[in-house]
């Protein structure tokens, strides 16, 4: 048994890809080591607390806020410091900047096996990127491997250029006998066309997906889509709604309980995924559809997010910004409903032989033995 540290900004109660990512492996690695997760309040928060959740020690830094998405703590140097000499085992998830920048304090000092999760490159605030540079780019030189997602983003990461020597790919896994309790394999009696749910924020594509829904309207289709999430276009969501009258949308504005997201999975007959930036480098919600044999529609990303959901195998991917592409695929969808029923018989083999819990595990412990 080892001491292994996972660093990230957030944790579990906290909602978010990432978040989701290392709450599972945080439960993967605790059935053979000792682990601890080091996070930050995401509001503000004059508090330190320490807590175990589902047998995974958490420490969750007082904070004074976030600046540039990333959040501001003091007492996250003292407890990474001191977490970094106490365990034996690092995996920094990133992009994290705060991490790098505590690494290069205490890195000078103590050695330990450092891994990088990769998820993504800073994609949104370039200037902030830059200033921060030197401090990742000695995290990724001493890093021992550097973990990510996918083959595409391991190749078409500007930031992961320098390192293809020790990337290694451990995609991100669901549990697929769980959640496939929910499955509902009979598409004729499902309540949605379409479902979509998740942050409502600039990656995500919610821009192309309304104006979609807007050419298929004016094409005289109106198909029934429940859209689900939260984040800074919750109104513009709300006013297109309401203008436009799309009277076949209906618009959950707040994050949706697993129960939940997977009730709703089971009763859509096709999963929206038309992330339009290299944010989004995987998307585990597309498992999640599958794993409940929905098909998905999804984006051309240079990331891994086509490799996912496969083009003509488990759905259809489009080129991203496109809402016209998208729109086609989606009156695709409702119109070939024989062409439907194929996609979603693949959906479940492939998660299950490709993503699931068990075979990820593996996987991520021979890393750190």
């Amino acid at each position: 048994m080892k001491k292994v540290l996972l660093v990230n900004k957030y944790y579990h109660p906290d909602i978010g890809g990432v978040e989701t990512i290392v709450k599972q492996h945080a439960e993967m690695l605790k059935d053979e080591h000792d682990v601890t997760v080091l996070c930050v309040h995401k509001r503000k928060s004059a508090k330190t607390k320490k807590l175990s959740i589902n047998g995974v020690h958490v420490i969750r830094c007082s904070s004074f806020g976030t600046f540039f998405s990333m959040p501001l703590s003091i007492s996250f140097f003292y407890y990474y410091c001191k977490l970094y000499i106490q365990n034996e085992v690092i995996i920094n998830h990133a992009p994290f900047p705060l991490a790098d920048i505590a690494y290069s304090l205490i890195s000078y000092i103590k050695k330990r096996k450092l891994y990088i999760f990769w998820h993504s490159d800073i994609v949104k605030q370039k200037i902030f990127k830059k200033i921060l540079s030197p401090f990742t780019s000695r995290t990724c030189n001493q890093a021992f491997r550097i973990l990510t997602t996918s083959e595409a983003l391991a190749k078409n990461s500007k930031d992961l250029v320098k390192y293809q020597h020790k990337v290694e790919v451990v995609p991100l896994s669901v549990d697929c006998i769980s959640i496939s309790k929910y499955s509902s394999n009979n598409i004729t009696q499902k309540r949605w066309d379409f479902i979509f749910f998740g942050r409502l924020c600039y990656y995500k594509g919610v821009e192309v997906l309304i104006d979609a829904i807007h050419i298929l309207k004016d094409k005289g289709v109106e198909p029934k889509i429940i859209i689900a999430g939260d984040g800074e276009l919750k109104n513009y969501i709300v006013e297109n709604i309401t203008t436009k009258k799309l009277k076949k949308v209906h618009f959950v504005p707040r994050f949706l309980t697993e129960e939940e997201k997977y009730e709703f999975l089971s009763s859509s007959k096709c999963f929206l995924f038309p992330s339009v930036a290299n944010s989004e480098a995987f998307g585990i919600t597309q498992l999640e559809a599958m794993a409940l044999s929905v098909p998905v529609i999804n984006t051309n990303l240079p990331t891994g997010v086509p490799s996912v959901s496969k083009h003509n195998e488990t759905g259809l991917t489009v080129q991203p910004g496109s809402s016209k592409e998208l729109a086609e695929a989606m009156l695709f969808m409702m119109n070939n409903p024989s062409q439907l029923s194929q996609f979603s018989e693949k959906c479940f083999p492939r998660v299950i032989t490709s993503f699931d819990d068990k075979i990820i595990k593996n996987k991520l412990m021979s890393f750190i033995e």
